[in-house]
């Protein structure tokens, strides 16, 4: 991913670090909290824009760009400003979810865009519509990730969500994704 820019940004903005495998991040929210963020059209194209221009990262292995799900300005956006990029699609186990998300696959796979995989997120044992897509699109399911009941009430406390069983099976998740690349 190259963002070239001729002169210095006006401001810049360095990434939080988590404590979870230095993973660093930046997000809309570190900036609204807990208030909306109503951006649509170019607007939105223009908050992107910016989030990566100010960004300053050390050397990335990835870049991880986490988008609301269905085909909306920011993926069409992402498509577009990304140079070298690749996607690991998610979906809940939901018939809803797996709709929306058939339709990103579709539209991805129009544009000859490569797609790493499929994860199933929040999996449920008896429905296997994530698994039937993976299968009729010719992608490979690269993990379910289960439902974790006690993963609510861990957000927000770093140490109790980085001793669960959430963060122990997404470390091992993480590294069989990334290992095999």
């Amino acid at each position: 991913f190259l963002l070239m820019i001729r002169r210095p940004p006006r401001s810049t903005l360095f990434p939080y670090t988590t404590l979870f495998r230095s993973i660093d991040f930046v997000s809309f929210s570190l900036f609204t909290g807990e208030s909306p963020l109503p951006l649509r059209g170019k607007d939105t194209t223009n908050a992107i824009l910016e989030l990566l221009a100010v960004t300053i990262w050390n050397e990335l292995d990835f870049l991880i760009v986490d988008l609301p799900p269905g085909i909306g300005e920011e993926i069409l956006d992402i498509i577009r400003f990304i140079q070298r990029k690749e996607f690991i699609i998610v979906s809940s186990s939901s018939l809803v979810s797996v709709q929306v998300v058939e339709r990103l696959v579709n539209l991805l796979q129009g544009m000859n865009l490569l797609i790493t995989g499929i994860v199933e997120n929040m999996a449920m044992d008896s429905v296997h519509h994530v698994s039937d897509m993976s299968e009729k699109h010719g992608l490979p399911l690269l993990c379910t990730i289960p439902y974790f009941p006690e993963l609510e009430s861990q957000i927000g406390d770093s140490k109790r969500l980085l001793a669960g069983n959430f963060a122990k099976y997404l470390d091992a998740v993480v590294k069989k994704i990334f290992t095999t690349k």
